[in-house]
């Protein structure tokens, strides 16, 4: 067996959209929607892609329907995409220890079920006990037998080359947590995983590599994909001395900060060398907060992006309302910058949003279509994978309002949408960040928003409170 390729995909059932629904269907009769069988079918040809030629697959599933329909439609990809030449061995095992996490029967009132899912994002998912249901942790003691299993059968010659989890959201983290012995931390640090992704565990041949993870006792693993984490971005706008920006990097250099969190620190220019030679931490990098659309040459006070990689710097901000309305950049030349900075090796953080009157007249979604549009002609599609978009509604920075959770996660839903439409499946994997007014009080509430992957934070990136923010996913 030169290879085996553990995987797990999570369905976009009708629970996952109308949390109602568990309050009449059992859960384990939950169906898919329609667009959950198309990613499921989707996913099967992606799988198509992975395996080779005559490769040998065993699917293992939950005894759930969803789970039951996801792996038809994988199956219909699969085998839709094969052209009939290989002689592909393939089995199917139901196994009830990869069921979802009990919800305890049915629920109640949809105003309970927000309740606990709000009580749950405060207390933790692993230790939060659903009320006559499970926690994540009694999912960890069932994954755990189930990984024994697949251990003893690891060593068999008539094993599988490709081994397929056809499973649930929180069960693929427990699974995953157990398997590389994950703390409680890093497992709540990871956002759940979208619909239909594709997790890949990559074996290894004794001694190939003996830097990687053991777990069988002769074969090593390699986790493959790039999980999602919560993201941070603190913008010191023009704040800050030599003084308080070393009280800050020290603050957050001595604190304990989950490890896959991503943080980027966006100080005025003259500190950004001095702020990157501070840091210590290494979820941590530094940004700019403007660049220019020039290497170098007769431009006063601009800044390319070349001199901020100069100084160690990886980021830089684009497109802040401060920008647009104060200095009257428009979306092309948003754009333009975005580009440049892009083809020059700079990651970027691009702002859209709406004024209140925006706001008033309806007009959220058009204004962050339009914004968002002129970087999509300007920019590839590959390119967004070094893009994070940062929506910051311009009535709530710094004004101390906010978007609920709710409306933030619904408006981030829509930008994804319109992103896939015009960019196609990678705009999945594109980082959607909350700027308006976050703080340390209120950052937890965003916990459990699919699409909030974070914050771009301003005033409160300034004070001592910065890194409950950043620790705001445990």
């Amino acid at each position: 067996m030169s290879s085996t390729a553990s995987t797990s995909v999570k369905k976009k059932s009708e629970g996952n959209c109308d949390k109602t629904v568990n309050c009449y269907t059992p859960n384990h009769k939950v169906p898919l929607t329609a667009i959950g069988r198309e990613q499921a079918y989707k996913s099967g040809i992606k799988l198509h892609d992975i395996v080779k030629n005559n490769e040998s697959i065993c699917f293992y599933t939950s005894p759930y329907l969803r789970t039951r329909q996801t792996l038809q439609g994988i199956l219909k990809g699969f085998k839709e995409k094969d052209d009939g030449t290989t002689n592909r061995e393939i089995i199917i095992h139901e196994e009830p220890r990869m069921r979802e996490q009990d919800f305890g029967n049915f629920q109640g009132t949809p105003q309970e079920m927000k309740d606990i899912w709000i009580e749950r994002a405060k207390y933790g998912h692993f230790f939060y006990r659903i009320p006559h249901g499970e926690s994540a942790a009694d999912v960890f003691d069932r994954c755990s037998s189930f990984n024994d299993t697949l251990f003893r059968q690891f060593s068999k010659d008539d094993f599988p080359d490709i081994l397929v989890l056809v499973t649930h959201g929180i069960w693929a983290r427990v699974f995953l947590q157990r398997w590389f012995r994950w703390s409680v931390e890093y497992f709540e640090s990871l956002k759940n995983i979208p619909h239909c992704d594709w997790i890949i565990l990559q074996s290894h041949e004794p001694g190939e590599d003996p830097t990687k993870v053991k777990n069988d006792g002769e074969r090593t693993y390699t986790l493959e994909t790039v999980l999602d984490s919560w993201n941070n971005d603190g913008n010191f706008k023009m704040n800050g001395s030599k003084a308080s920006i070393q009280t800050i990097v020290e603050n957050l250099n001595s604190a304990d900060l989950p490890s896959n969190v991503e943080v980027v620190l966006c100080p005025p220019a003259p500190y950004l060398g001095y702020t990157a030679d501070l840091n210590k931490q290494k979820i941590i990098s530094v940004g700019a907060q403007n660049c220019y659309i020039k290497e170098s040459g007769a431009y006063t006070g601009e800044i390319s992006p070349l001199e901020i990689k100069d100084v160690g710097a990886d980021w830089v901000i684009l497109g802040h309302s401060e920008r647009r309305t104060i200095l009257n950049e428009s979306d092309e030349f948003v754009a333009e910058k975005v580009a440049f900075a892009l083809e020059k090796g700079i990651k970027v953080i691009l702002c859209i949003g709406e004024s209140i009157d925006e706001k008033k007249a309806g007009k959220t979604l058009d204004v962050c279509k339009r914004e968002l549009s002129a970087v999509i002609k300007s920019v590839s599609n590959d390119s967004w994978k070094d893009i994070v978009v940062a929506y910051e509604p311009i009535w709530a920075i710094g004004t101390g309002l906010a978007a609920t959770s709710q409306d933030a996660q619904d408006i981030h839903s829509e930008i994804r949408s319109y992103l896939k439409s015009e960019i196609g499946e990678i705009a999945d994997s594109v980082r959607i960040l909350y700027g308006g007014s976050a703080n340390g009080k209120n950052a937890p509430e965003f916990k459990d928003k699919p699409d909030v992957d974070g914050f771009l934070v301003g005033g409160a990136s300034l004070k001592p409170e910065f890194v409950s923010i950043i620790t705001s996913r445990q």
